[in-house]
């Protein structure tokens, strides 16, 4: 059980970063401009993971995931943070792999 409990930060920091990719992409591909999707990352707080905006860009991200009477909402994150079973699996792998399978 030490093994697992040594590797589980290592395996939820891979998993943030894995995750944080395939947010941007989603971002990116539901037209969101690539720098201000490439600003968005999620984050391990020690219990669960959350995507994290950067306080400058909180206003155009709330815009573009909620739209504007301009443009239609995207729900990007809100798609993203309504799967938790990606984030789960995505976890489960890479804490497998910390532990070559002797989970």
């Amino acid at each position: 059980m030490k093994h697992v409990l040594k590797a589980f930060p290592q395996a939820a920091a891979q998993t943030a970063r894995s995750m944080t990719y395939t947010l941007r992409q989603s971002a990116i591909d539901h037209g969101w401009d690539p720098k201000i999707a490439n600003k968005l990352f999620v984050v391990h707080t020690g219990s669960e993971f959350k995507v994290h905006v950067p306080a400058r860009y909180k206003a155009k991200v709330y815009d573009l995931e909620y739209g504007t009477q301009s443009t239609p909402p995207s729900a990007v994150i809100r798609k993203f943070n309504n799967r938790p079973e990606h984030m789960e699996k995505a976890f489960l792998n890479h804490l497998s792999k910390l532990t070559k399978g002797k989970l």
